[in-house]
């Protein structure tokens, strides 16, 4: 039987969350930016704006002082910029106070445990917390999105490399969607869905199939907003059992387009452009399209390497293609300028994001290759490092307050501790004040 899409929904989480103490007074949100009375139309104000916008100028704060004590050569490398971790707390901490999602509000920031204490974990040369809210929203949360990233891009990294090695042909496609300013995220991303749909479906679908040998496909979205509005597009890994020619991929995504071009027009939507979307073979040994070794000239490792170009869209080089800016970018100027555009960009992001995947699998095709069963974004995001074995110290309640106050303080404890072991945790922890105990 021909394979199809399928989509499994994920069950809430049924575990208590314990709101500590320090949590302070109910979030006012972003929306509070847009309510009547405000200073003006374009700049606007709240409280939880405010504290958002002080979190990320701790970030920025700590950034130059780095800067400040680097060499010169290394002082320009930095150019007063947060390290990624950095950026990911530092956005994350700003959805404390802004988010219109609860669970985003208590990311990173509420302690699971009754004692109210978080562990500090090391493992490998790797540091993490244990005991904290995870949301698991790939799409609002930063570092849940990140995490939930790295573990797909291994699956379908993995997933290639077993298909290149059995043979197999292995063909990446992008297919957009023509859109206009002013036009809603919802209407975009729900005509993204029924174009995919049309695109895999259907009796021509099933001769495709059967035509080339395909055992499957796993298909990506992206989500980017320009001066043309919200920009959603695929990205597809086709796979097939057999070594398709460069006129045979051609026929086979052409004919895809052809049924994604006719689904968008019968939506209402203008024709999609063919030079918009793209197909290439994906190679081992770089004889066509791109190969593995590209992206091992990157610095990626090769398991990897193709689920990072897929899961990991939201890169410089591909926004600048398409003069678009990722969410994460959205999301600062929302809350550092308070600009009400970005303000209605992120609002109307979270509201229709929500329970919407990112990933998704043909059915039988993780099966095909060994990678096992899914595991939800929740369930990634909510995986802690290492074992309770690990665990070298608890922050207490009123420790781990006193680094909700200070969020900056969480990823320079990881990376103190990364860089120079137990002696400059004890160090790290004594000179910022922060009430511990040991493990």
């Amino acid at each position: 039987m021909p394979f199809s899409h399928h989509a499994r929904q994920c069950p809430e989480p049924t575990a208590s969350v314990r709101e500590c103490d320090f949590t302070g007074s109910p979030t006012e949100g972003l929306g509070a930016l847009l309510g009547a009375g405000k200073r003006s139309a374009t700049q606007v104000e709240s409280e939880g704006a405010r504290r958002a916008r002080e979190r990320l100028a701790q970030f920025d704060a700590a950034a130059a002082e780095t800067a400040e004590k680097s060499p010169p050569l290394e002082n320009y490398a930095n150019n007063s910029s947060p390290s990624p971790r950095n950026r990911r707390y530092m956005l994350r901490s700003a959805l404390w106070d802004v988010s219109s999602l609860k669970r985003c509000r208590s990311c990173g920031k509420h302690v699971r445990e009754a004692s109210g204490e978080v562990g500090i974990r090391v493992t490998e040369g790797h540091a993490g917390f244990a005991g904290l809210v995870t949301c698991g929203s790939v799409w609002v949360c930063p570092v849940c999105s990140a995490k939930i990233a790295a573990t797909r891009s291994v699956e379908i990294g993995c997933v290639v490399a077993r298909a290149l090695s059995e043979g197999c042909s292995v063909v990446m496609v992008t297919l957009t969607l023509r859109h206009d300013r002013g036009q809603a995220l919802g209407l975009l991303w729900d005509s993204l869905a029924g174009c995919w749909k049309r695109v895999t479906g259907g009796k021509s679908w099933v001769r495709q199939v059967e035509r080339f040998g395909l055992l499957g496909f796993v298909r990506a979205t992206e989500v980017t907003h320009g001066q043309n509005g919200w920009h959603p597009h695929v990205h597809a890994l086709l796979i097939s059992e057999r070594d398709l020619s460069s006129s045979e991929v051609d026929e086979l995504c052409t004919s895809m387009w052809e049924r994604w071009a006719s689904k968008a027009r019968g939506l209402g939507l203008r024709s999609p452009l063919m030079q918009a979307s793209e197909w290439h073979r994906v190679t081992a040994d770089g004889s066509s399209g791109t190969s593995i070794g590209d992206y091992l000239a990157k610095g990626v490792l090769a398991a990897g390497a193709i689920g990072m170009e897929l899961t990991q869209t939201q890169s410089k080089v591909a926004r600048s293609v398409h003069s678009t800016r990722s969410m994460w970018e959205v999301l600062r100027e929302a809350v550092e300028v308070g600009e009400a555009g970005a303000v209605r960009l992120w609002l109307e992001w979270e509201r229709v994001s929500k329970g919407r995947r990112s990933i998704a699998w043909s059915r039988g095709l993780r099966e095909r290759f060994g990678v096992g069963l899914e595991k939800s974004d929740e369930e990634i995001a909510a995986e802690e490092l290492g074992g309770r074995d690990d665990t070298i110290a608890f922050i207490t309640r009123a420790g781990w307050a006193s680094m909700v106050r200070r969020p900056v303080l969480m990823p320079a404890l990881l990376d103190a501790l990364e860089s120079g072991g137990i002696g400059a945790l004890h160090t790290f922890l004594s000179e910022n004040n922060i009430e511990w105990r040991p493990a």
